[in-house]
C-alpha cells in the first residue's frame, strides 16, 4: 500500500510541477517537486531505496517530458543515493536537516544534469546554469517547511511507514 501512495505522490508532484508551479516560476525556473520527493524519500529510507526511487521518478519524468530519456533517471538516482547516505546519521525531525539536504541535492542534481548534457553534446550557457542553481535551490528549500512535516509524520507513523516483518 505504501508503494502505491508514494507513486501517487510522484504523479501529483509531476502534475503540480508542470502546471501550478510552472506558472509561479521565476525567470522560467520553477521548483522541482519530484526532486524534493526523491530527496525526502532518500533521507528517510536510505541510500539503496533512495536510488531505486530516484530511478523510478527519473524514468517517470523522462517519459512525462519525452525529451532526453535517461537524463533524469541518472541524476535522480545519483541524488537519491547521495542523500540517502546521511539517513541514520542526522536527526531527521530537525527541519534544518531536510532543508540542507534539499539545497545540496538540488545543486548536485543540476550540476550532474549539466555534466550529462555536456557529455551528450548539448550546450548550456554558464549564466543559465548558475541562475538555475541559485533560483531552484532556494525555491526548493523554501518549499521544505510546507511539505516535509506531513511526509515525515506519514513515514514514521502513517501510511508510508515500513511494515514490520513477522508482525
Amino acid at each position: 500500500m505504501r508503494y502505491l501512495i508514494v507513486m501517487l505522490f510522484l504523479f501529483l508532484s509531476a502534475v503540480l510541477q508542470t502546471t501550478l508551479f510552472h506558472s509561479l516560476s521565476i525567470q522560467g525556473i520553477g521548483p522541482n517537486l519530484v526532486l524534493i520527493l526523491v530527496i525526502f524519500y532518500s533521507l528517510l529510507q536510505g541510500s539503496r531505496s533512495g536510488s531505486i526511487f530516484g530511478v523510478l521518478a527519473g524514468l517517470f519524468l523522462d517519459l512525462f517530458s519525452g525529451r532526453y530519456i535517461g537524463l533524469n533517471i541518472l541524476t535522480m538516482a545519483a541524488v537519491g543515493g547521495l542523500i540517502g547516505l546521511i539517513e541514520g546519521r542526522l536527526y531527521k525531525d530537525n527541519l534544518l536537516v531536510p532543508m540542507g539536504a534539499v539545497f545540496v541535492g538540488t545543486i548536485a542534481f543540476n550540476l550532474l544534469a549539466y555534466l550529462l548534457a555536456l557529455y551528450a553534446g548539448l550546450y548550456i550557457n554558464l549564466k543559465t546554469l548558475w541562475l538555475t542553481l541559485l533560483i531552484q535551490s532556494l525555491y526548493n528549500t523554501a518549499l521544505v517547511p510546507i511539505f516535509y512535516g506531513s511526509f515525515y509524520r506519514s513515514t514514521i507513523q502513517g501510511w508510508l511507514r515500513k511494515e514490520e516483518v513477522g508482525s
